[in-house]
């Protein structure tokens, strides 16, 4: 037995009781109120005519970022997105997770190593996009022995 396309087929919308519309491929029964023989239409969509005109736009979109890449100034945005949307993309992105990751195991490892633990912040701040806050750092001299505080 061959079936036959589904373009070929026929369908029916009928009215029901309640006055929904309802559809079948058999007539309608003899409660409903109004019948009519369809053909359905063909579900394609000639998208031909507008590929060209996005690939050149995307084409120039991609030339520009190059160049201000190449003139040292800072990375285009994608139209439609800010800078913030990309932030938060990158830091819950799975490199920004591994490196965070690792800077935690090697901040709580039995014998840290503060190099290595620098090195790990490093990569974490650069995985995630995020620039690296300025540290300070505190000398704690204890007093010498025998002086009192007035």
């Amino acid at each position: 037995m061959m079936a036959s396309p589904i373009s070929a087929q026929t369908f029916y919308k009928c009215l029901g009781p309640q006055g929904r519309p309802e559809f079948s491929d058999k007539p309608c029964a003899a409660g409903s109120t109004r019948q009519e023989k369809q053909q359905p239409r063909d579900n394609t969509l000639d998208a031909s005519g507008l590929r060209e005109p996005h690939l050149i736009q995307e084409n120039q979109r991609l030339r520009q970022e190059l160049d201000s890449q190449r003139a040292g100034g800072p990375p285009a945005v994608p139209p439609g997105r800010t800078p913030s949307d990309l932030q938060a993309e990158r830091i819950d992105g799975i490199a920004c997770q591994r490196a965070r990751r690792d800077l935690e195991l090697a901040s709580n490892s039995i014998s840290p190593n503060h190099a290595t633990i620098q090195a790990r912040r490093s990569a974490m701040y650069g995985a995630c996009g995020m620039r690296e806050p300025p540290q300070v750092t505190i000398i704690n001299t204890p007093a010498p022995s025998g002086y009192r505080r007035p």
